[in-house]
């Protein structure tokens, strides 16, 4: 069991920090309506798409730069989504992250086929898809990033002394193929503390000042690791699932077909209004329950209830940032008419400030997607940590985890 190349989890990080960018771009482009700012796909008026003259491209109209600009960071995610599929192969050795790259790459160049159909067809039916096809593969980066982290392959919890650390960097196995924890029991180094002899340096692992602090609980050891049930579990994938509905819902207010029926659009709006404050309540139950997984506390896992109090303020800000949509759009609602100024509010065509709300409100829709996939996937492998006993898991990462984390109180005794 070798963790990672670390150069797979970097690509996949900056996949992440690419994506979301993207999704900004592209949700300025339906903002401005500028999807057919440029006819022609592949091309760019004829020209490659990486040979178009930068200086048309620039100080041209803004339209043309926000279309061109998202063909051009599209291609740049393409390209380290395909050194993904390379790192993954060369340095993975688990088949199912493998394929899982391989399916980032597949989703990629769906997405791409997606918006070049959309500018040949003319189709907003397309635009539409497309619009919902990204925050999709936003969520599987995020996923990816998380299971090539070293947060996959280390408990959440207790100390890591310097041969753990080197072990998850080496991939656990020595040279010779002999674990990193194992040499390190056998052949202690000078300065190395006698187990019996903790150093003062070395503060011991049962103090809760010294443990990992993405574990507030008092103990270290695998039973005092957070209690994830299955019914926590289940929660994380149903913020998943109605936070993609959410952005379903929103997709088809942004692109409205012309045959949709008024009282189907409002239907849509009731139905995006009412999902948005159920989110918001299973993100807070989340939290709270998460906080309250600790042993003889309510701290809990950091590590787990961090991003659910960031998915509670992400949805609080989307409820917000709606509200300012609806009011660029279509004016100020009924029921905010007591807000000063309201009534004096006019619809003007938009200006730079009212798209970036409009275009914040996509773009925090997409977020809270991933960060909602990333807790999910998070519970999932702590689930399965606490699952697993020191006799079953591998035997480089047993050796490490049951060096690094057993009480000091506990006896010591030779590796076998």
């Amino acid at each position: 069991m070798i963790p990672p190349a670390r150069w797979l989890h970097r690509l996949c990080v900056l996949a992440v920090c690419l994506v979301w960018p993207l999704i900004w771009v592209g949700g300025l482009v339906t903002t401005y309506d500028a999807g057919m700012a440029v006819p022609d796909w592949p091309a760019t008026y004829g020209y490659n798409l990486f040979l178009y003259p930068y200086k048309t491209w620039l100080l041209g109209p803004f339209d043309l730069f926000i279309e061109h600009g998202h063909r051009l960071l599209g291609a740049v995610v393409g390209f380290v989504t395909i050194g993904i599929v390379m790192a993954a192969f060369v340095g993975e050795p688990r088949r199912w992250v493998r394929w899982l790259c391989v399916g980032l790459l597949v989703m990629v160049i769906a997405q791409g086929g997606l918006g070049g159909m959309r500018v040949v067809l003319g189709d907003r039916t397309l635009a539409m898809v497309h619009g919902c096809f990204g925050p999709a593969f936003f969520a599987v980066c995020v996923i990816a990033a998380v299971v090539t982290s070293r947060f996959w392959w280390w408990p959440p919890g207790g100390t890591r002394t310097a041969a753990g650390k080197a072990g998850a960097r080496s991939g656990g196995l020595d040279n010779d193929g002999s674990s990193n924890a194992e040499s390190s029991q056998t052949a202690p180094s000078q300065n190395d503390p006698s187990p019996n002899d903790p150093s003062p340096t070395d503060p011991s692992p049962t103090d809760p000042s010294s443990a990992d602090p993405s574990l507030c609980a008092a103990g270290n050891s695998i039973a005092d690791w957070p209690k994830i049930g299955s019914g926590i579990v289940g929660i994380g994938f149903a913020l998943i699932l109605i936070s993609y509905l959410q952005l379903v819902l929103g997709a088809q207010l942004r692109h409205v077909q012309p045959t949709t029926r008024p009282g189907i659009f409002a239907m849509i709006i009731m139905m995006h209004v009412m999902t948005a404050f159920i989110l918001w309540g299973m993100t807070a139950l989340s939290w709270w329950v998460l906080r309250r997984r600790g042993q003889g506390n309510r701290c809990g896992d950091l590590t787990l209830s961090r991003p659910a109090a960031s998915l509670v303020g992400l949805v609080a800000l989307q409820i917000g940032l709606g509200i300012g949509t609806w009011v660029v759009n279509y004016g100020w609602p009924s029921i905010l008419q007591w807000v000063p100024g309201s009534a004096e509010f006019l619809l003007r065509a938009k200006g730079f400030a009212d798209s970036i709300i409009v275009t914040a409100h996509v773009a925090t829709g997409s977020l809270i997607l991933a960060v909602a996939a990333m807790l999910a996937i998070r519970l999932c492998r702590v689930r399965s940590w606490q699952g697993q006993t020191g006799a079953s898991l591998s035997p480089a990462v047993a050796a490490a985890t049951e060096s690094e984390i057993a009480p000091v109180s506990a006896p010591a005794t030779a590796s076998s």
